[in-house]
């Protein structure tokens, strides 16, 4: 009797165990999903970035021809 009720409390551990298991294995799954999202967001901002500060050297570059050009006058 004794050991039918720790047979019963020892697999009412492994059904928790098990699903302690897929909650952290879904968790898991969720926490890289997120974690490519993010790489995903960043490389695009870098690539907006690496446009930014192209298109702020060509203004730049603007600016001082105009500079130039007015000084010449």
């Amino acid at each position: 009797m004794e050991d039918d009720h720790n047979l019963d409390e020892l697999k009412l551990k492994a059904q928790s165990l098990e699903s302690t298991k897929e909650k952290l294995m879904a968790a898991i799954q969720t926490t890289r999903q997120s974690i490519f999202n993010y790489q995903s967001w960043i490389s695009q901002l870098e690539k907006q970035n690496e446009a930014l500060e192209i298109e702020l050297s060509k203004k730049k570059e603007e600016i001082k021809n105009k500079r130039r050009s007015l000084r010449g006058r």
